[in-house]
């Protein structure tokens, strides 16, 4: 006798399927195929084995992307190549350094083996500038030049890998991916494997390490100057917007640390640094390009009170070949064995009330040897009185929509669906604060009074993280 109860779970989950296989024949009928991950060999087979001229396709490379280059799939477009048919590969990437890729490189001998043409392309300031055409997956490929195929990501969690396929002979599908071939081929930068290529900037490799942050931060954060209490929906989010250039950072001021920094290692006199908190590795790259040329490699310790950007820094030195201290303690009452040549930070006084501010110059002073140099940014808001800033309902709800729009052109590389990432990007915009300096001229004189003389002192207008922000550039000495 069969179970009433299971016998209804039965027929509540053939309704489901009945349901979904409704929606397929739908998607059907209006000239789009969707199959799940699991055909894609399948499907691969069915399309070379009756393709008649060739086509082009591409294939997202990151630091945590996986793919097995001698699947089916691809192996069929390779039989393809072999009978002759015109078969071009362009392998994306988002950051330079993901080039070292080791299936990379396995994947384009076999293809160039096969007789596939393949192209590695840099196609990172294409997604800044917003060149490239708001398109569901930038994995796609264009067949005969009538069927179109794309790799959707999402789902929940972590998805570094597609969701579903969908093919399509819609005229607009078509000429849509056309016109992201067209921009791909005649726009993005081409990057050699052949180990002779030279990097030309600083590059920081986010797309990798969001993830690894989106991972840690929950595990790892218990509080900082940023939020006492618990900082991981700081450190989680932040590499993405970071990659959005929504937030602030050295890269916002890339110039100004890398020129004096360099300048400092010219001397040969300021080789022991001290970064004063940080929420990531960004000013760690920046002080180890601006003493790429320093006669002697500069002894770098970063200081702050979470492990998750400590950990990120580790990463970042041995993924550069290079060694860090990291110390998780409080600035305040930090005491080292001897004295920097140097402190760097970014932004870090607007984290303190204005009441705490002196302590933490005094601190720095402390810390550096006699003619030590202090490197720093600073955020000035005229006529704020040192007021605690905050995100209003407005640009909560701007600042959301933004990083929405910028992780659907991303998608693909993140590893986060694009509704994660702007859920994550509203919850800092309400919870960050700040307290920016009401003049130049206050700062001028809380350095001074903290025993410091100002030898530079810029004034740079900055995107800004809800408006467009004024920052003071400057460079101490102790007295």
């Amino acid at each position: 006798m069969v179970n009433k109860t299971n016998s209804d779970l039965f027929k509540v989950l053939r309704v489901e399927l009945g349901q979904y296989w409704s929606e397929v024949l739908a998607q059907a009928d209006r000239n789009v195929l969707r199959f799940p991950p699991s055909h894609s060999d399948k499907l691969g087979h069915v399309l070379f084995a009756n393709l008649r001229t060739g086509g082009r396709s591409t294939l997202l490379v990151t630091g945590n992307s996986s793919w097995d280059p001698q699947s089916h799939y691809y192996d069929s477009s390779r039989e393809a190549a072999r009978r002759g048919l015109k078969i071009t590969r362009f392998f994306l990437l988002p950051h330079r350094n993901c080039r070292h890729n080791r299936q990379l490189y396995e994947h384009m001998a076999l293809d160039k083996a096969a007789g596939i043409i393949t192209q590695v392309l840099y196609i990172g300031e294409l997604l800044s500038s917003f060149a490239l055409p708001i398109i569901n997956s930038l994995e796609i490929g264009l067949w005969d030049e009538a069927v179109a195929c794309v790799a959707l990501y999402g789902g929940p969690g972590m998805m570094m890998a597609p969701s579903e396929w969908r093919v399509s002979d819609r005229a607009e599908d078509i000429e849509l991916q056309r016109q992201v071939f067209s921009i791909l081929e005649t726009r993005a930068i081409e990057i050699s494997l052949d180990g002779n290529s030279k990097e030309l900037e600083l590059e920081e490799p986010m797309v990798t390490t969001a993830p690894i942050a989106q991972t840690l931060a929950p595990v790892l954060c218990q509080g900082d100057h940023v939020s006492p209490e618990d900082c991981s929906w700081y450190h989680a989010i932040w590499q993405y917007l970071r990659i959005f250039d929504m937030v602030s950072t050295p890269t916002w001021h890339a110039s100004f640390y890398i020129n004096e920094l360099g300048e400092l290692a010219k001397s040969g006199r300021f080789a022991r640094i001290l970064i004063s908190g940080t929420a990531d590795y960004s000013m760690l790259a920046h002080v180890l390009w601006a003493y790429r040329s320093a006669a002697n490699p500069p002894a770098v310790s970063v200081l702050d009170l979470c492990e998750t950007p400590l950990i990120l820094c580790k990463w970042y030195a041995k993924f550069i070949g290079t060694r860090v201290t990291t110390i998780s303690a409080n600035l305040l009452t930090f005491s080292p064995s001897e004295p920097f040549d140097v402190v760097v930070t970014d932004a870090f006084l607007t984290r303190f009330p204005p009441p705490e501010r002196p302590g933490v110059v005094s601190k720095w002073h402390a810390l550096l040897s006699p003619e030590g140099r202090l490197v720093t940014t600073v955020r000035i808001e005229s006529g704020l009185a040192g007021d605690a800033m905050t995100s209003s309902k407005d640009q909560v709800v701007a600042f959301r929509s933004k990083a929405l729009q910028e992780a659907r052109r991303w998608q693909g590389f993140l590893g986060l669906t694009p509704e994660d990432i702007a859920g994550q990007a509203a919850r800092y915009a309400e919870r960050i604060v700040s307290y920016s300096f009401c003049s130049v001229e206050e700062l001028v004189e809380l350095l001074e009074r903290g025993g410091f003389g100002i030898n530079r002192l810029i004034r740079k207008q900055t995107p800004g993280e809800m408006e467009s922000t004024l920052y003071c550039e400057v460079v101490a000495r102790r007295l």
